[in-house]
């Protein structure tokens, strides 16, 4: 019996999105507030409370913020145009970068943003001079949050079966990252090595 889908890999951590994947297409459809920086003629038709009503060219007027999606606003977004400028959506602003340098693992993600490493990769394809702290705060969110998920069935583990986590975790993140800095203090085989990459 054959699958009515296969599943495509996404994309969305890449430079561009994999328009083959249902993900990256759910993603690119999620919007993002923006402003416009000049007038948008003939596209206030789509936008009936922007327009200037009366105006028959249905033009949106410059300084209006939309919403509009994120595959949208990367085809109209030009540094040497100046058409749009981005605005972060809030859970990518610094109040909630806060919340997740704090600790990520008590906020719901998928209840903010179902894409929200996805998205917020996407993100710093705008110049924003927060883009720093933005990749920061993606990076750091999933070290917390991703790795924390995988970590506790680990630490159960170990417990139950009368294993020191105290003694375990911190040994066992010090020889990752000697691994993954290539000091050579590790004593695995090459082989063994990318198996624990992850850490």
């Amino acid at each position: 019996m054959s699958e009515a889908y296969f599943r495509v890999e996404s994309g969305a951590l890449g430079p561009e999105e994999n328009f083959l994947s249902l993900d990256d297409i759910l993603m690119s459809h999620e919007k993002l507030p923006v402003r416009t920086e000049t007038p948008m003629p003939r596209l206030g038709a789509f936008f009936l409370e922007r327009s200037g009503g009366a105006e028959t060219d249905h033009a949106i007027p410059q300084g209006s913020k939309l919403e509009l999606p994120l595959w949208l606003t990367k085809g109209l977004f030009d540094n040497k145009r100046r058409i749009l400028s981005v605005e972060l959506p809030k859970i990518y602003q610094q109040g909630w970068r806060t919340v997740f340098s704090a600790d990520a693992n008590v906020v719901d993600l998928h209840k903010l943003g179902p894409h929200f490493y996805g998205f917020g990769s996407q993100l710093l394809h705008f110049d924003n001079p927060e883009n720093a702290d933005i990749s920061q705060c993606l990076l750091q969110g999933f070290e917390e949050h991703e790795m924390g998920c995988l970590w506790r069935p680990a630490q159960g583990r170990l417990w139950n079966h009368g294993g020191c986590w105290g003694d375990w975790k911190p040994k066992e993140t010090r020889r990752c990252q000697s691994m993954l800095k290539g000091s050579g203090n590790s004593h695995c085989p090459p082989q063994e090595n990318q198996r624990f990459l992850v850490c």
